[in-house]
């Protein structure tokens, strides 16, 4: 059997010892908190430039080859044709 007193007197020993040794850890880990926020920050902001640059590239692709289509047309109709027989 243990004594109830006793044991509560550990347990707060034990309490104040847990706050003593951890209270410095709370500024370090509210530290960490704000490097991971500002790297999620700053990866978000990469993405977005990054899709932004991609929708770029592809409207420019998309009208480079839009444009090569419409040069070999206009050079096939330049072409002469064949007289019928």
């Amino acid at each position: 059997m243990f004594d109830r007193n006793e044991m509560v007197a550990i347990l707060d020993e034990l309490r104040a010892e847990l706050r003593a040794t951890c209270g410095g850890l709370w500024p370090l880990l509210e530290e960490r908190d704000k490097i991971i926020d500002a790297g999620k920050r700053e990866a978000d902001r990469i993405i977005g430039e990054g899709e932004t640059e991609h929708a770029r590239l592809v409207s420019v692709n998309e009208i480079t080859v839009s444009a090569e289509h419409e040069g070999a047309r206009i050079i096939a109709e330049s072409r002469p044709r064949p007289a019928a027989a």
